[in-house]
């Protein structure tokens, strides 16, 4: 979860990925260890409150990087 500028590295590669036609990436986390998951699930309420603010630009950041993954958890 290294930042850059304005977001960590691995969104980089995850975009970079998609971006070359890569249609699965799986990342591997250890058992505890949430920061990337909860990195690329949804947040609502965030969404919501940015939504009420009127705060378009980050609303679609925040889209965008939920948007990118499907998630498949498992224990």
């Amino acid at each position: 979860m290294l930042p850059l500028l304005n977001k960590p590295l691995i969104q980089y590669s995850v975009e970079e990925a998609i971006a070359c036609g890569v249609e699965l990436v799986v990342i591997v986390t250890a058992l505890g260890k949430r920061a990337i998951e909860d990195y690329f699930k949804r947040h609502f309420e965030l969404e919501r409150m940015l939504e009420r603010n009127g705060e378009t630009g980050l609303l679609e950041e925040v889209h965008h990087s939920s948007n990118m993954v499907d998630s498949l958890w498992s224990a």
